[in-house]
């Protein structure tokens, strides 16, 4: 799910004696981080070796305009990006570092969305914020960030879940926001 430079594995290591050591660094793409091993010990001769990158965790120094119009930055954000848990949780901050596509998305608590300058957030399945949870929706110095949100199953594209359940607090601060609910929503 990442590019790896070299790109991403496998290699084989063909005509290597047993117990050669290899130590490599590896550099990922902006957003990828690779956690694996950096150090191989070969057991075998004509060894596979696998190396995958993963999104990274957090983004760090992310600025946002406030409801008032001031630039403030967050100093952790966590990053938003497919196979990540989709609770989004109560006071943390969430962002994306590049055009972006998941699933339904959950909120519990009240969570914070940064949509960065130049990207785009696609959330199929919409994003749920019912009942006391809230969503407060952020953009950046020039708006550019964009939140696409499409509801599918009966529910909103932002808020309620199936059938109208009842709908938590959504407070859009900046960005583009287009929200698209599913028949009945």
């Amino acid at each position: 799910d990442g590019s790896l430079i070299p790109p991403e594995g496998p290699f084989t290591l063909n005509e290597v004696p047993n117990g050669t050591k290899f130590t490599f660094d590896v550099t990922c793409e902006t957003g990828y981080g690779y956690f694996g091993a950096t150090e191989l010990t070969v057991g075998t001769k004509n060894e596979t070796v696998n190396l995958t990158a993963s999104r990274t965790a957090d983004l760090s120094d992310v600025s946002y305009r406030g409801a008032d119009g001031t630039v403030a930055s967050v100093a952790t954000v966590k990053s938003i990006y497919p196979g990540m848990d989709r609770t989004l949780g109560d006071g943390n901050w969430y962002a994306i570092g590049s055009d972006t596509t998941v699933e339904t998305l959950t909120v519990s608590g009240t969570a914070n969305l940064i949509l960065v300058d130049g990207a785009t957030l696609t959330v199929n399945g919409g994003i749920r914020v019912e009942g006391d949870n809230a969503l407060n929706i952020y953009g950046q110095s020039a708006g550019t960030g964009k939140l696409i949100a499409n509801g599918t199953n009966h529910s909103a594209g932002i808020g309620g879940g199936r059938n109208g359940g009842s709908d938590g607090l959504v407070t859009i601060n900046g960005g583009t926001v287009t929200a698209k609910g599913d028949e009945w929503a």
